[in-house]
């Protein structure tokens, strides 16, 4: 009986030395799957990444311009600051939440983040 206490004390060690080196095999993994910049041109995330801050770009510019020109042709320079800025904010965060998951974040955000510090 102490036999077989003490082979599944050992096959119990075996299972968390072999967990600890997939473990550390996972992770020099992901440090080293960068890949070069020509590789890296090629892949389908990069592309689907450019599309994505490309046209949340877009959506970003038209919809705070179309709402300060829908605006300003009619209302007061405050109202048009206003409506300007909550559009911003709103379409930022609609954006975000769309394109995020594809790109990392929206665009007009790093942009944002870069020039403020």
């Amino acid at each position: 009986m102490a036999s077989g206490a003490l082979a599944g004390d050992t096959l119990d060690l075996h299972l968390v030395t072999l967990f600890e080196k997939l473990e550390e095999v996972r992770r020099d993994q992901v440090s080293t799957r960068l890949l070069p910049a020509k590789a890296e041109l090629r892949t389908l995330e990069f592309w689907r990444s450019i599309i994505s801050e490309c046209l949340s770009s877009f959506f970003y510019v038209f919809t705070v311009s179309g709402a300060a020109a829908g605006v300003a042709s009619g209302g007061s320079t405050a109202e048009t600051i206003l409506a300007a800025s909550f559009a911003a904010g709103f379409s930022i965060a609609a954006l975000t939440q769309s394109f995020g998951h594809v790109s990392g974040q929206c665009p007009s955000v790093s942009l944002l983040c870069h020039s403020l510090g």
